[in-house]
C-alpha cells in the first residue's frame, strides 16, 4: 500500500483490513484516495476488530471519501455494531442474507434490529441501499424499510429483493415522487407478491408515469406473484 500514492479506488475483503491497513492510508502523501470498498463475507474469518478510531483518522485525511461495505450473510446486530461502527460513515450498503437455513432462522428476528442501526448511524451519509432478503418472510419488514428511507435523506439509489408487499412499492413511489427526495433510481424484486385489486396495480401505474416524468428510474419486477382477476 505505501508504495502506491495516487490510489484512487482501494477494494479489500474485511480480513484484509487492519488498523495498520487503515493507518498507512490514512498517513499517504497523496490525497487522491477516493472510494473504499469493503466486503464482509459470513464464509471469511472476521473475528478481528479495528478500532473505530482508525476510521476516525481515516475520514479526517480524506474528508470526501466514499466508504461503501457489501455485507452478506451476516445475521446480528451485535456482528454489524462490531465491523461498522458510527465512525465509518459509510455512503453505501449492499446487504446478501437469508441465503442459508441458518441465517434464514436468524433474519427474521435480527433484520428489523439490523435496519434501525443503520438508520440510527449513517441516515446522513447512505446514498445507496442494496437489502436482498432471499425468500424469507419477515414480520413488519415493510415499515421497517418505509422508516429507513423517510429518515435516509440523501437516498440517490434503492435495491429491494425479498418477499414483500405491493404497497411497499407504491410506498417507495410516494417517497420518490416528494419534491425533497433525492431518489433517482429504484430497483424493486418481489417474491410471492398478492396485488388485492385492480386500483392497487393502476395506481402502481399511475406512480410509474410519475415517476418516469419526473426522470426517475423505476423498475418494478414481480416472481411467482398473484393478480387479481
Amino acid at each position: 500500500m505505501q508504495k502506491f500514492q495516487n490510489l484512487k479506488e482501494v477494494r479489500l475483503s474485511y480480513q484484509c483490513v487492519s488498523d495498520d491497513i487503515l493507518a498507512i492510508l490514512s498517513m499517504s502523501k497523496s490525497t487522491a484516495l477516493q472510494h473504499l470498498i469493503v466486503t464482509c463475507d459470513s464464509s471469511e474469518s472476521l473475528r478481528h476488530r479495528i478500532h473505530p478510531d482508525s476510521w476516525t483518522k481515516l475520514r479526517r485525511k480524506y474528508p470526501d471519501l466514499k466508504i461503501n461495505f457489501y455485507v452478506v450473510e451476516i445475521v446480528t446486530q451485535d456482528q454489524f455494531l462490531s465491523l461498522l461502527p458510527q465512525t465509518t460513515e459509510i455512503c453505501s450498503f449492499s446487504y446478501r442474507c437469508g441465503l442459508s437455513l441458518q441465517s434464514e432462522q436468524n433474519l427474521r428476528t435480527q433484520a428489523l434490529p439490523i435496519l434501525q442501526y443503520l438508520q440510527n448511524s449513517f441516515a446522513c451519509f447512505l446514498r445507496s441501499i442494496t437489502l436482498e432478503f432471499g425468500f424469507v418472510t419477515i414480520p413488519n419488514l415493510d415499515s421497517a424499510i418505509v422508516d429507513l428511507l423517510k429518515n435516509c435523506k440523501w437516498i440517490e439509489s434503492l435495491y429491494l429483493s425479498g418477499v414483500m408487499r405491493a404497497q411497499l412499492a407504491a410506498k417507495v413511489c410516494e417517497i420518490a415522487l416528494q419534491d425533497e427526495s433525492e431518489l433517482r433510481n429504484i430497483f424493486l424484486v418481489f417474491f410471492f407478491t398478492r396485488i388485492e385489486t385492480i386500483e392497487e396495480l393502476n395506481q402502481l401505474h399511475e406512480y410509474h408515469k410519475q415517476l418516469k416524468e419526473k426522470k426517475i428510474k423505476f423498475q418494478f419486477n414481480l416472481l411467482s406473484h398473484h393478480l387479481p382477476e
